[in-house]
């Protein structure tokens, strides 16, 4: 569905499907606003805009942790591969260089590696937090987060 024939991967087509996911993605985030509105009785600028209003107001510093993230790597040589990660976690890879990996639960995730040792980064998307963690090498490197504790692998 998202992506073109084969024939029309030219940048216009690229930059015109990543702008539909955003849209996408804005919209989704205000029908929940709507929600929050009619259930808190808040209004949509007391929910989410940073900078008007009180220190609970920061949507636009999560976005700005996105860009963040997303800018400390070289993402675009990455390909989607969540089959090297646990179930339900997210992936972006060039395997033996680069390993991103997102887990939006928290818990356990298994890491499958190419043979070598990676430098290893902790990024906490709600406060944009980097914390270095041990060398992981392959082939497989697990590491739990629970609570407020990471325990990191061979085989926890």
């Amino acid at each position: 569905m998202w992506a073109p024939k084969p024939d029309a991967e030219s940048a216009d087509v690229l930059r015109r499907m990543a702008w539909e996911i955003l849209w996408l993605a804005v919209i989704k985030q205000l029908e929940k606003l709507r929600d929050v509105e009619r259930t808190s009785g808040q209004t949509r600028e007391g929910v989410w805009i940073n900078g008007r209003g009180d220190d609970t107001m920061t949507m636009l510093q999560g976005y700005a942790r996105m860009v963040d993230f997303f800018t400390s790597f070289e993402w675009w040589k990455t390909e989607p591969r969540d089959d090297l990660v646990t179930k339900g976690d997210y992936c972006l890879a060039k395997p033996g260089e680069i390993y991103a990996v997102y887990l939006p639960h928290g818990g356990l995730v298994n890491v499958r590696l190419q043979p070598g040792s990676y430098d290893v980064t902790r990024f906490n998307p709600a406060s944009g937090e980097r914390i270095a963690l041990p060398t992981a090498t392959g082939p497989v490197w697990d590491l739990i987060y629970d609570a407020h504790n990471w325990r990191l692998g061979p085989n926890i």
